[in-house]
């Protein structure tokens, strides 16, 4: 007879988990994920992937797409806008997208338009080079965002970075 912990492992002194693969992602990708942005919900929600994009000719835009944790397309997207450089979800399954020009988008699990964001001109001006959602008990979405004042130390932020939080 087998037994039946001999595929938990050890998860402190007084713990033991097992991972089981409960199903198989059930998309098609023709490219490795390295060549896309890609943001996974919190608790096992959506996920959502956008192509890096290479070229820069106005006719080959990015499509946003969006499936289920089982690998599961519920939207594809055609991206009209700036290429977001970050993608997130927030807690409300919101995606949220970060342009390098400081302009925040929110889309809905579905891909519809929600909300347009925009920052202040230091951002605008400046770039973004890096941003991060942080989950909160807060109906809003703070993300944090990193862009070349951090790197000269910006005079509104004792740790260096910009926090914005949009108002909500």
């Amino acid at each position: 007879m087998d037994c039946y912990t001999a595929n938990w492992d050890p998860l402190g002194e007084s713990a033991y988990y097992r991972k089981l693969e409960l199903y198989s992602m059930s998309w098609n990708l023709k490219e490795d994920l390295r060549e896309y942005l890609v943001a996974a919900a919190p608790y096992g929600g959506p996920i959502a992937l956008m192509r890096h994009k290479k070229e820069k000719s106005p006719s080959s835009r990015p499509v946003l797409e969006i499936y289920s944790a089982s690998g599961i397309q519920l939207a594809s997207v055609v991206w009209k806008d700036s290429p977001a450089m970050f993608l997130g979800w927030t807690t409300s399954e919101e995606l949220l997208s970060v342009q390098e020009n400081g302009i925040v988008l929110l889309h809905s699990l579905f891909g519809e338009f929600k909300k347009k964001v925009t920052m202040t001109n230091d951002v605008v001006q400046e770039r973004v080079l890096e941003a991060r959602v942080f989950y909160t008990t807060s109906s809003r979405p703070p993300f944090l965002l990193d862009g070349p004042l951090s790197k000269q130390g910006n005079q509104h932020s004792p740790c260096g970075r910009t926090r914005i939080v949009p108002s909500g």
